[in-house]
């Protein structure tokens, strides 16, 4: 159910297919999905970012003497993490343009 087309390859009407099972699936007509991932990467960002503000609220003084110490650090740290995501974007990517052009799917580090 959900494919079509010679040997079943294409996803038929209101199907989608998920590239990481290699599976055709219902629309469920919501439009916004986020991975568990996702998620928990923004719960993260989100504690993060209350606690630094609530950090600075309360001991200014501190933070910004920290701040100034570690400033190298801080921009060091921003550019390795900028080009992570890059990266993981354009991987992520090359892993769809590749299935969707017929190839196989990348396999996964546990087995």
């Amino acid at each position: 159910e959900g494919y079509e087309g010679p040997l079943c390859a294409l996803c038929a009407e209101n199907y989608f297919k998920y590239t990481i099972l290699n599976e055709c699936r219902l629309c469920s007509g919501d439009g916004l999905s986020l991975s568990p991932l996702t998620i928990g990467m923004i719960v993260i960002v989100l504690i993060l970012l209350v606690t630094a503000i609530l950090v600075a609220c309360l001991q200014p003084a501190p933070l910004m003497t920290w701040l100034d110490r570690n400033e190298k650090w801080i921009n060091l740290k921003i550019r390795q993490g900028t080009i992570l995501y890059i990266t993981w974007v354009i991987l992520s990517a090359l892993q769809e343009a590749h299935e969707f052009k017929g190839g196989s799917s990348y396999p996964f580090p546990s087995g």
